[in-house]
Parts: structure tokens; sequence; C-alpha cells
């Protein structure tokens, strides 16, 4: 089943009342960033039932300037929990997407690199799932990872030095990470 992951560079002026277009009836997580800053401050998941209503989805971002859409399949996935950064913590979780451009042709090394990463990351206190998306076609980004936190704090505190001095080495990719929460669900009403 075909995942597509749209990143949208609006300019903080318009982000009030923007609402992402799509087809009718093709539900659509969208993400909005916690900080302002960041290159693409709203994102969203849609899982498409076919090929063709991937495509069409697609297509209706792409008609927006600034929208980088494209077709994934799940390449990686964990559902196993770290343990619980603040007990008792009260902050609602947050969403770290995370777009990587990837030459094509080096898709197996940039893995490679991410694994570092993930298996860095995926014992941390705070970490709750992670799911990367490979590039199906001419997709905009190599690979997207979406990865569960339990809360901000645990987001940065993950960001320590272990994880700087890995992300200090050169790199296969040119990454651009968005923390952001989960502003709601559209049905898409516009194509």
């Amino acid at each position: 089943m075909p995942v597509v992951i749209t990143a949208f560079e609006v300019p903080i002026g318009q982000l009030d009342g923007f609402t992402p277009p799509g087809p009718a009836g093709t539900p659509q997580a969208v993400y909005r960033a916690v900080a302002d800053g960041v290159r693409f401050p709203v994102l969203t998941l849609a899982s498409a039932d076919t090929g063709e209503e991937a495509d069409r989805l697609v297509a209706a971002h792409r008609t927006v300037a600034g929208a980088m859409a494209g077709s994934y399949e799940v390449h990686h996935a964990n559902r196993s929990a770290a343990p619980a950064y603040a007990a008792g913590n009260d902050e609602p979780p947050v969403t770290f997407i995370n777009a990587f451009d990837v030459e094509p042709g080096t898709e197996e090394t940039a893995f490679a690199a991410w694994r570092v990463f993930n298996d860095y990351m995926v014992g941390k206190p705070g970490y709750r799932s992670h799911t990367l998306h490979l590039r199906v076609g001419d997709a905009a980004f190599g690979m997207v990872n979406v990865v569960e936190w339990e809360s901000v704090d645990a987001w940065q505190a993950a960001h320590d030095d272990g994880f700087r001095a890995i992300a200090a080495r050169p790199q296969p990719f040119v990454s651009h990470p968005t923390l952001c929460r989960p502003v709601g669900v559209t049905a898409g009403d516009r194509s």
C-alpha cells in the first residue's frame, strides 16, 4: 500500500488557515511544526489503497507552490517503545518527521547511515515508534522517517552528546527535520 508524504513550504504569514489540498475522500493526517523557522512547517501523510489514488493525491499536492510530494513504501518500522522519559508526563506526544535528500543509486548507503542514528535513538527514554519510508518513482525525498516521541522534552534530551557525535560525521544525505504535532485529518475537498 503506497503512502503519500508531502512537505509544504508555507510562509509564516500564510500558515493560519492553510489546508492541504487533496482528492475528495482521501483521508490524510496533517502535521504542523511546533516551532517556527523550519523548512516544512506543514506535512501530510496518507495511505492510498491503490497506486492511482496515490498518484491523484501527489498531483493535487504538487499544485501548491513549495509542495514536495511523492509516494513511498514502508521499509523499516519499530513499534517497541523505550522506557518512559518522565513518569506522569501530561504533555501531548510529538511526531518527528525527517525527510532526507538521497541521491538516486545511494539508497543502501543512506539506509546504513540512517541505521546508525536509529540504533542509537530507539533506546532513548520517551521513544515510542518509527516508520522509515523509501521513495517510489519520482518522490521528492529518498527517505522519510516518522518517529513518535513521548514529549518535546524527551525528543530534546535524546539529542545528546552521543547523537551529536554521530551527526558530526559526514552523511550520505541532507536532512530536513521537523518536530510537529498532528493537527487533524482532512478528507480532501479540492482536486
